[in-house]
This record gives structure tokens, sequence and C-alpha cells, in this order.
């Protein structure tokens, strides 16, 4: 499944998708996971403000 989401959202993407779903489920994050997390964390911010900026 991982390789897959790699294939289709690309290298950086897909470890973003996959890191943020462990984070997500409490698992713990690939090694140097620490930057995908942040990243996770700031995509989140993100997604949050256009959801608010969509009412």
């Amino acid at each position: 499944m991982k390789c897959f989401i790699y294939w289709l959202r690309g290298d950086q993407a897909g470890r973003v998708v996959v890191d943020s779903w462990r984070w997500l489920w409490g698992l713990p994050v690939e090694a140097g996971g620490r930057v995908a997390v942040a990243v996770a964390q700031e995509s989140l911010q993100s997604m949050q403000k256009l959801v608010q900026q969509l009412d």
C-alpha cells in the first residue's frame, strides 16, 4: 500500500501522506519523521484554514 501511495503522489507527497496517516493513528513515524510530522501539522493547519474559508 505504501509503495502505491509513493507511486501515486510522488516521493515527498507520499511520505507526507504515509507519515500523516501514521501520526493520526498514533503509530511511530519512519526514521527522519520529525520533518514529516512538521509538514503534516502545517498541512493540517492549511486545510483547516481552507475549510473555514469555505463557510
